[in-house]
């Protein structure tokens, strides 16, 4: 894996680095930044070979996402969304479904997006209102997404919808469309506080049809197939987590040795190094449980305990450790030409992408009854 850390690295430097300024500013897509990311075939990393990947392990993944978040946090959602619009369609797609889809998405050729959030639910996927109703050959599709990255650009959209509203979670289907060249969408961005540049936004869809084909699975295997993907999209978000806090160690590390006041660095006062030590010892700890986790997934395991308790305490430490990193940049850290304020403010999101740290404290203690058989 060594060989995928370096290349990474030199990628962010080379060209993130000089973006993500300007994704921040000017909250628009890069399009040419994402045709160099894929072009570089990070996104087939643990794809088969047969669709054109690599075969690498999950912790490959993960740590592309990782390399990325310090340099840039908005861009490592390159490699985190559509890894589990790839996975969805890998594993429970049609060999049609296959051949037409992943290759092209890891070639750039097609942006996809993740659509289950809706306006009125967030952490509760079972409670989904989206309706898709059989007609013929088709699905009629009504409803709203929201918080969707890529909404607004996307050329392929992973669409959770209740076949049956009666049966809730159990009711629960995914398709897949090209939005395109659909008609009844639609969408709009919404303009955010971090990771801008995502096209982030809304969807809307009235009496949009998909045909049958577009359908991921059976009907019902929805609520399954969306689970199973957030546990490892919880342990991506961990990574992306892990990047920040440690990029904002590294900017709190150098502005502290530089930083004088009362005639010395401000790193020789206690409270500066003993707020520094703790950052480096939370980041290890997160990588840790991140890494173990990836670990299991390539196992065949199931994580959704250790996923949880990953995206807890990973992103908790990074909002924690970017006020820190913050507090020791003084006034300048409170501006917007530092660097970590966007790590603060990105540092936040972490802790509600993919289930809020509320819910995974929730999942936690629900995971622990099922494995004590209590």
């Amino acid at each position: 894996m060594n060989g995928i850390i370096e290349k990474i690295r030199s990628f962010a430097v080379k060209e993130i680095e000089a973006k993500s300024v300007i994704m921040d500013k000017q909250d628009e897509f890069p399009y040419d930044l994402y045709s160099k990311f894929t072009g570089e075939g990070f996104l087939g990393l643990t794809v088969p070979k047969v669709y054109g990947g690599l075969e690498n392990n999950t912790a490959s993944w993960m740590k592309v996402t990782e390399e990325m978040a310090k340099i840039s946090a908005p861009s490592s959602f390159f490699n985190h969304m559509p890894k589990l619009v790839i996975d969805s369609i890998l594993y429970h797609g049609t060999k049609e479904q296959k051949d037409k889809y992943i290759k092209y998405i890891i070639n750039g050729d097609m942006l996809p997006a993740f659509a289950m959030t809706e306006p009125n639910f967030g952490s509760d996927a079972g409670s989904i209102t989206t309706k898709a109703e059989l007609e013929g050959d088709k699905y009629v599709i009504n409803g709203e997404k929201t918080w969707v990255a890529f909404a607004t650009n996307a050329d392929l959209v992973l669409l959770w919808a209740s076949t049956n509203l009666d049966k809730g979670s159990r009711g629960i289907t995914a398709f897949v469309f090209n939005p395109k060249e659909t008609k009844g969408f639609s969408a709009e961005k919404i303009e955010m506080l971090g990771f801008r540049g995502l096209e982030i936004g809304k969807m809307k869809f009235n009496n949009m049809e998909v045909p049958i084909e577009g359908r991921i699975g059976e009907e019902g295997e929805g609520f399954k197939i969306g689970m199973k993907l957030l546990d490892s999209g919880r342990l991506s978000i961990s990574a992306m987590a892990i990047g920040l806090a440690e990029s904002a160690m590294i900017e709190a590390l150098h502005y502290s040795r530089k930083r004088k006041q009362f005639g010395q660095p401000i790193f020789n006062f206690q409270s500066i190094q003993f707020m520094i030590a703790e950052m480096a010892t939370d980041i290890a700890a997160a990588k840790k449980l991140a890494y173990s986790g990836a670990d299991l997934i390539d196992k065949g395991e199931r994580v959704t305990l250790e996923s949880s308790q990953s995206k807890m305490f990973s992103s908790d430490m990074a909002m924690k450790h970017t006020e820190k990193a913050l507090q020791i940049h003084g006034a300048y850290g409170y501006s917007y030409n530092s660097k970590v304020q966007k790590l603060f403010r990105e540092a936040k999101a972490t802790q509600i992408f993919e289930g809020t740290s509320q819910i995974q404290r929730y999942i936690v203690a629900r995971e622990l009854v099922k494995r004590h058989n209590l």
